[in-house]
């Protein structure tokens, strides 16, 4: 088949790929109410009211608090919260998923046009992504945007690509703290060798302006840069606010925190999540295949 027909049959397969999943993902909006899980999707929703109001606060539950995340998602959110009240917070990850098949769409670029479609499929169809895309959780807009800080350098210019990679990079961390592990994976991507640390610096100067704007909002809220809003909400296994009861390496092979119904530690349970053996999370072998990528 000629290449151009390729491209063409491609192109009409990942259109059709996405406009199938916009129509049957597209959530259904209440006033009012917020799909989710308690209290993640609440204080996601009411938070994003909250900056809205410049003051970071909620009462939903009966009694006011902050909420237990940073800002970032509820920043996500304010747009369609300003335009429709907290249950229509829920189009933003909608929005994502379209944008996450999109940047992965990309792929096109690196590896042919048979590439875009797969990994829009791969992206779109597995079985969390429907089921999150439709709740007022972070993972879809972290996946969202992870996809297009990787995209960004296939785009176009190196300098202003990876301006926009590196401040996507230093953003994540606003939206989900843990995300500064993507930070580090983006420093160690460069398959320049040769320039890596040049690279290197360049990406952790774009990236340090949101670190240093996060450390010092926690220092003005908290009184010091180094605690999250979630050792400040007490939610942890011990209900204290110390770092070490999230980190701590006993986790390995005990019950983490937040297990959703498993029985499994976290060693055998990550990497079940992993390889796709939790088959509401991936297709199976996707963790490997990522690998591999």
């Amino acid at each position: 088949m000629p290449r151009s027909l390729v491209g063409v049959a491609s192109l009409c397969i990942l259109g059709l790929l996405v406009a199938t999943f916009a129509l049957g993902a597209f959530p259904e909006l209440a006033p009012g109410v917020v799909p989710g899980y308690a209290p993640d999707s609440q204080d996601y929703a009411y938070g994003a009211e909250a900056v809205l109001h410049d003051n970071y606060v909620v009462d939903w539950d009966g009694h006011a608090h902050l909420p237990r995340y940073t800002p970032g998602y509820s920043v996500l959110l304010a747009p369609a919260v300003a335009i429709g009240g907290a249950g229509a917070a829920v189009l933003v990850p909608y929005v994502f998923a379209l944008v996450s098949a999109g940047a992965a769409g990309l792929a096109w670029r690196l590896a042919g046009p048979l590439a875009a479609p797969v990994a829009a499929f791969a992206v779109l169809y597995a079985p969390w992504a429907a089921m999150l895309s439709m709740q007022v959780m972070s993972e879809v807009p972290t996946t969202g945007l992870l996809l297009l800080e990787a995209a960004a350098p296939v785009l176009g210019g190196r300098a202003r690509t990876l301006g926009i990679a590196r401040a996507l990079a230093g953003f994540l961390v606003w939206v989900r703290p843990a995300s500064i592990v993507l930070l580090l994976a983006g420093l160690a991507a460069s398959p320049d060798r040769a320039s890596w640390r040049r690279r290197a610096a360049v990406y952790l100067a774009g990236a340090a302006p949101f670190l240093v704007a996060l450390a010092l909002w926690q220092w003005r809220t908290f009184g010091t840069p180094f605690t999250t809003s979630y050792q400040a909400a007490g939610a942890s296994p011990d209900g204290s606010a110390a770092l070490g009861s999230f980190f701590s390496l006993g986790y390995v092979m005990r019950l983490p925190m937040n297990t959703w119904g498993s029985i499994a530690p976290n060693l055998p349970a990550y990497l079940g999540w992993l390889f796709g053996t939790q088959a509401w999370v991936t297709f199976l072998g996707m963790g490997l295949v990522g690998l591999f990528g």
